[in-house]
């Protein structure tokens, strides 16, 4: 379904200012843009934004993004008509967050649990402004339904401006008084939800009450908060297709060689100087620089293990529970996940995989991991790899998805498998693509909502709402190894007795009963995301 046409509005907001924005016919209102962070250069930690220049700020306009913007293939919704200008690209005034509320009451007597979403985008890519990402369909429907929510997105900073690590960052940073180094795109939504803490009483928001819910690299951004040293604070937490080690933290070693391949590509000099050669860069160069530094087109960006941000960082060998002060906790994956590395091995062979598997788990057990997929050499190559896609979903995504759901010790734990097939014209039809659920759970694409999917839909979107609720959005995942299936336009609940055929459960106990699972990881981070190409250039 399509927003219908919004009138501006402006109100007061108490210690910020005047504040324009949109309100839709059933009194739901939408402000973009709002300031929450301040950053003085590329590379340093940003502060709070407490004020609002001249007391004022217009929500009508999309705020500036720090990065590249999803493809239209992966987040096929056109941007609304309300929105009349496009936005640039200013990694420096990019800290924002978009908020959207119910029908204000007067005074702020009620608040309403808070919907924060953490957008995704492999850490490189994404961001707030998104169309599909929008928050007035997902509001609306919770009024519809007795159960309202505030909805905010915020951006935070991606690619090589939100993850470079290096030392002459860490040095920079010392110099100005902050610990560690790089894993800014991390400090940057801590710090938005440090704003949702202090501010979003404002828009009748429940600061007790807010859901950290997250997909791809914003889900596993959400589980390297769980083990950061002082995590944000959320009350709840929806990771949809990520964990912690789907996105490895790397030392600051192996972050150096990444810096220095930057510098060579753009012909800094290294040693006294080079970052601030490297700060007058613009942005879109440096971003450019991303897929010929990393080596592949479809690569990622990876947080760093500083010795300052993290607790214990995640890992293959040591998946645990989420913590134990979460409400309740929601985990998922789509069909197939592994789509996502189609680009990146598109040549591989099934040489390739098993030389690769045998460098790091050895030759005799490369070839009992790629028998149990039924990969054998004497496939064609095209179903070698279509397998391949299978065994890097199920390593990367929903092995790691399905043993957090068992470890939990958050008595309301709930897991889902998305199966609802994309049946919009293009490549990736007749797909449950890696974040294709995303469209369904916004419910911003209009031809979506007009066909038997729109079901699915609003059901996805109903449970999700009742989890920020704190409602049992379905049954407990302890009770019975329960899961639902939002797909085929309907919705049910499955135990993992009765599918074993079709998910393979007894497949991934084997799998993570090796004790090389850990090397499997490390392999499959490997062929997916080549990182042995890193610095080539």
């Amino acid at each position: 379904m399509s927003s219908p046409k919004p009138s501006t509005i402006e109100i007061d907001i108490p210690s910020l200012g005047r504040l324009k924005g949109f309100e839709f016919p059933n009194g739901v209102k939408h402000f973009s843009s709002i300031p929450y962070g301040r950053l003085s250069k590329r590379w340093t930690r940003a502060s709070l934004a407490e004020s609002w220049e001249s007391g004022y700020h217009d929500g009508t306009k999309l705020g500036q993004v720090p990065n590249m913007e999803l493809a239209k293939i992966i987040y096929p919704v056109e941007k609304t008509s309300h929105f009349i200008e496009d936005a640039g690209v200013d990694e420096l005034k990019s800290l924002t967050i978009n908020i959207t509320v119910p029908p204000l009451q007067p005074g702020g007597a009620t608040v309403h649990p808070v919907f924060a979403y953490v957008h995704g985008g492999s850490f490189i890519h994404g961001g707030a402004n998104e169309p599909t990402l929008h928050g007035v369909n997902l509001v609306s429907r919770s009024v519809e339904k007795g159960k309202p929510v505030v909805h905010v997105n915020f951006m935070y900073r991606t690619g090589f401006g939100g993850f470079l690590a290096s030392q002459d960052i860490r040095d920079d940073l010392q110099r100005d008084g902050y610990s560690g180094v790089g894993n800014f795109g991390l400090t940057d939504q801590a710090l938005a939800f440090d704003w949702i803490q202090k501010f979003i009483c404002l828009f009748n928001g429940d600061k007790e009450n807010v859901s950290a819910i997250g997909e791809s690299a914003g889900s596993a951004s959400i589980c390297h908060h769980f083990r950061a040293a002082q995590p944000p604070t959320y009350h709840r937490a929806g990771c949809m297709s990520g964990q912690g080690p789907t996105g490895e933290a790397w030392p600051l070693e192996r972050h150096e060689l990444l810096y220095q391949a930057l510098l060579r590509h753009l012909n800094i000099l290294p040693g006294e100087g080079a970052l601030e050669e490297l700060r007058k860069r613009p942005q879109l160069e440096i971003s450019a620089a991303t897929a010929v530094v990393n080596g592949v087109a479809g690569g990622t960006c990876n947080t760093c293990d500083d010795g300052w941000y993290y607790s214990k960082p995640p890992s293959f060998s040591d998946l645990e529970s989420p913590p134990s002060w979460l409400k309740s906790f929601m985990v998922g994956d789509c069909r197939d996940e592994g789509l996502i590395y189609r680009e990146n091995i598109a040549e591989d062979t099934y040489e390739d995989f098993h030389s690769t598997l045998g460098q790091y788990i050895g030759e005799q057990n490369a070839t009992v991991v790629l028998e149990m997929y039924d990969i054998y050499p004497s496939l064609e190559a095209q179903d070698v790899r279509l397998r391949m896609e299978e065994l890097l979903g199920d390593v990367n995504f929903k092995i790691l998805n399905w043993m957090v759901a068992r470890q939990s010790t958050i008595p309301a734990t709930f897991a889902y498998h998305y199966d609802q097939l994309y049946e919009l014209p293009g490549p990736l039809k007749g797909t449950a693509f890696h974040g294709s659920e995303l469209i369904h759970l916004f419910m911003n694409h209009p031809d979506i909502m007009a066909s038997s999917e729109g079901d699915v839909a609003r059901e996805m979107a109903d449970c999700w709402i009742s989890f920020v609720h704190g409602e049992d959005t379905w049954e407990r995942f302890s009770r019975r190894n329960a899961w639902i299936i939002f797909g085929k336009n309907i919705t049910q609940l499955e135990l993992e007795c009765e599918e074993e055929g079709l998910r393979h459960y007894e497949r991934f106990r084997r799998l993570v009963s090796l004790d090389y699972w850990p090397g499997i990881g490390k392999a499959v981070d490997e062929i997916g995301l080549k990182r042995s190409r890193i610095g080539r250039n």
